[in-house]
């Protein structure tokens, strides 16, 4: 590490979060299962809290409270219907199923 970096962090102090915000955003989680950080912000705000959406998201992204009740499940494009249309008779009469190898 050089040393201009390791001066910087000994100047600079890494505050953590207050723990009432935390404590305060967790009893939300608790209450209601599906609120994101979005409304746990706006639920802060009600409660006479002022948090900042990205401190809010932060904590819950460390803490491990984000909502995952709405993520999207992206899959692959697939098209297929099954079997469309009507199957033709076997009029020759021949074997599609088969006991033996050839």
């Amino acid at each position: 590490m050089s040393s201009s970096s390791y001066h910087y962090a000994q100047s600079h102090s890494y505050k953590s979060h207050p723990e009432k915000l935390v404590n305060e955003i967790r009893i939300i989680r608790t209450e209601h299962k599906d609120y994101g950080y979005r409304s746990v912000t706006m639920e802060l705000h009600n409660r006479g809290i002022k948090a900042n959406h990205k401190l809010v998201l932060k904590i819950m992204n460390k803490h491990g409270l984000l909502c995952h009740a709405f993520d999207w499940k992206t899959r692959k494009y697939n098209s297929y219907n099954g079997n469309v249309g009507k199957r033709a008779k076997n009029k020759l009469n021949r074997r599609f199923i088969t006991d033996r190898p050839f």
